[in-house]
């Protein structure tokens, strides 16, 4: 079975994390920082990263783009929790491994353009060093509902 990666910004890490878990064929998640220049981010000094999520999936289960729509469809980039685009932490960005993942992120850029979404105000960047984030705020949103009301996903 083959697996791929996305990697993407899109505000904070938690809520897309929660969401992107229960998507059928994701197979991972994980919360970390990336698109900044320091080595070694944490939560409290994020040096120019920004938060982000990285995700395996099985393409034969969900494609690329189907996660992609979802991707542009949960988030106005052009105003994230009430930060401007240009703040590193809560940026609208993803990052393509090769060739053939940037062609599927700019074909669904402009489709989600034509269809009224502000998806322009999203960055399109190689791939760059991913630092996973602290224990703490990985899975934060289950473990919330773990403490709330006793179970972890829905």
């Amino acid at each position: 079975m083959s697996r791929e990666k996305l990697t993407f910004a899109m505000g904070c890490f938690w809520g897309p994390q929660d969401r992107f878990s229960r998507i059928p064929g994701v197979t991972r998640t994980e919360v970390g920082y990336s698109g900044g220049e320091a080595e070694s981010p944490t939560h409290r000094q994020l040096n120019g990263h920004s938060e982000v999520v990285e995700i395996e999936f099985d393409p034969d289960q969900v494609t690329l783009e189907e996660l992609l729509e979802r991707f542009w469809s949960s988030h106005n980039p052009s105003t994230i929790e009430g930060y401007k685009p240009e703040d590193s932490r809560y940026r609208s960005l993803l990052f393509y491994r090769n060739e053939q993942q940037r062609a599927v992120m700019e074909r669904v850029q402009r489709k989600m353009t034509e269809q009224g979404l502000s998806s322009q105000a999203t960055d399109l960047q190689a791939v760059q060093p991913f630092y996973p984030a602290e224990e703490k705020h990985q899975y934060y949103e289950e473990k919330q509902r773990k403490k709330k009301f006793g179970f972890g996903r829905l």
